[in-house]
């Protein structure tokens, strides 16, 4: 299937208090020629003050989510497998946010997270457990050649748990 949504500009996902859930806007494209066309797409900004939004993006399977216009995203994991190349060539700044896991994921022998525009990768920045992951596994690929800058900052809470940016190659040709 194909779903345009191409005047799309601003994707964004506020909660209003502390201790709602909530699953945020998840995209996926799932089976050859399934395409989520979000070529207009230039935000996607995850404010969810104190509550993970779990946010992503999933190609699988021979689909295809289009994005070539996304610039700043914040909350949003990114993931690839099945050796399919997931482009992202507008994206300059990525934020992790403040009470999310993240995941900027590329699994499986030809798969890509394309990411070539990459400048800025900002962390969690609250005490919370928090985590961005970057992950190529079983051959997968990132490419981030041009990410200059790469920061956490930590706010302290009584009771706080540690959180960071995780970046890992596992397996084979990762």
């Amino acid at each position: 299937g194909r779903i345009n949504m191409a005047s799309v500009n601003t994707m964004s996902v506020t909660y209003g208090s502390q201790g709602s859930w909530g699953l945020g806007i998840q995209i996926y494209a799932d089976g050859t020629n399934s395409v989520v066309d979000l070529s207009g797409l230039q935000q996607f900004l995850a404010d969810f003050g104190y509550v993970p939004s779990d946010s992503l993006m999933q190609p699988s399977n021979g689909g295809q989510i289009l994005v070539p216009n996304l610039r700043n995203a914040s909350g949003l994991s990114l993931i690839v497998s099945g050796g399919l190349t997931f482009n992202l060539p507008a994206l300059t700044n990525y934020i992790n946010g403040i009470a999310a896991n993240c995941t900027l994921q590329a699994s499986g022998a030809g798969s890509v997270l394309n990411l070539p525009a990459l400048q800025t990768i900002i962390g969690p920045n609250w005490a919370t457990p928090n985590n961005l992951t970057i992950q190529a596994q079983q051959g997968g690929r990132i490419n981030m050649a041009s990410v200059t800058t790469m920061s956490v900052t930590y706010t302290y809470q009584s009771g706080s748990a540690a959180m960071g940016i995780q970046v890992y190659a596992n397996g084979m040709n990762s």
